[in-house]
């Protein structure tokens, strides 16, 4: 059987509660995770829109690694 190697990428868009009462360490939350940036950006924009009038940041983050996996031609 054939196969072939493939590098995925994972972008994360992340979420800051930016409130003292709802998140007072400061944390950044992962509420979404894809291999495609502008899925990612989609998705951040949205919670963005979302959520931007409580002032909650929202980040799209590379996560610096890339994963090499196998996959087989079919």
């Amino acid at each position: 059987m054939a196969t072939y190697k493939e590098t995925v990428y994972r972008f994360r868009v992340m979420k800051q509660l930016n409130d003292a009462e709802r998140n007072p360490e400061g944390s950044w939350s992962l509420i979404y995770s894809t291999p495609d940036l502008g899925n990612a950006e989609e998705v951040a924009m949205e919670q963005r829109e979302q959520w931007g009038d409580l002032g909650d940041k929202v980040k799209v983050v590379d996560n610096g690694e890339d994963t090499v996996i196998e996959r087989q031609v079919y």
